[in-house]
């Protein structure tokens, strides 16, 4: 028979533990003790984290989501368009889908078309962009499409 504190071997009509001191068939003191470390055991190595820590650390996610939304209410990741951006889009559909792509091969409008054939659309709608962006009116961009790319609008 072996000491349930210390280990050391018992003499067979011990009472005490002759190492330690400890009661032979153990004592509440070191029952408890047992008990508490098999559930320390059992309880994996959990982190305890204070409440304050959770709330103020939930707070700053809060409102950094905030701030990034404002930033961007539009969401996504890119930024937000500004309002002179908005209006050359505008414009540039304005102009865009008046015509047919320019590429020759497919049969979209103009302001529908994602084509990269050389003269498509994607080309195109840059060309009608920066010229509006060089400040020239939607009715000089008409004109200028009709130019560069031999195109009429449509319904003429």
């Amino acid at each position: 028979m072996y000491c349930i504190e210390c280990g050391a071997a018992l003499k067979s009509n011990a009472k005490f533990c002759s190492k330690c001191g400890n009661p032979v068939g153990g004592s509440k003191k070191s029952k408890s003790k047992q008990q508490s470390a098999g559930k320390a055991k059992s309880s994996g190595n959990r982190v305890r984290v204070p409440m304050p820590v959770l709330l103020i650390g939930g707070a700053i996610i809060v409102l950094l989501g905030a701030v990034l939304l404002l930033r961007n209410p539009q969401g996504g990741g890119s930024p937000a368009m500004s309002p002179q951006n908005q209006q050359l889009q505008s414009k540039m559909f304005a102009v865009a889908e008046q015509f047919p792509c320019p590429c020759g091969e497919c049969n979209d409008n103009l302001a529908v078309c994602d084509c990269t054939a050389p003269n498509g659309a994607q080309e195109a709608k840059q060309f009608i962009s920066q010229g509006l962006a060089d400040g020239k009116t939607v009715e000089q961009m008409v004109t200028a499409v009709q130019l560069k790319y031999q195109v009429s609008p449509e319904g003429n």
